[in-house]
């Protein structure tokens, strides 16, 4: 994989106006991907989750209590993730806690 990612790095730097565009588009990424530092930021976010476990992370803020240094607001959900809004009674109940979430919200200003 290492070998490969070389490959591409050099195909965009080696000679860029005869990269294959895709290839250059992953360079690119895979280069921006390394780069990139993510700092703290001070607002409060809103996590949308599942009370059914699925092994990925086992942190409730999923990883954002590293860089969130506010608030972090977690929504449980007794259905998994990927039918959040895929599902018509799970679309429902997101919206009605999405809608409560942006009231509040608006009452604040």
């Amino acid at each position: 994989m290492q070998s490969i990612k070389r490959r591409l790095a050099r195909g965009i730097f080696g000679n860029p106006f005869g990269a294959d565009p895709l290839m250059a588009t992953q360079a690119a990424l895979y280069v921006a991907e390394k780069n990139y530092v993510p700092k703290p930021i001070n607002t409060p976010i809103t996590l949308f989750n599942s009370r059914i476990p699925w092994g990925v992370v086992e942190d409730d803020t999923l990883g954002w209590s590293e860089f969130c240094k506010d608030e972090i607001r977690i929504h449980k959900f007794d259905f998994y993730n990927d039918t959040l809004l895929e599902d018509p009674d799970s679309v429902r109940i997101t919206a009605k806690v999405l809608r409560e979430i942006l009231d509040e919200k608006m009452s604040w200003e």
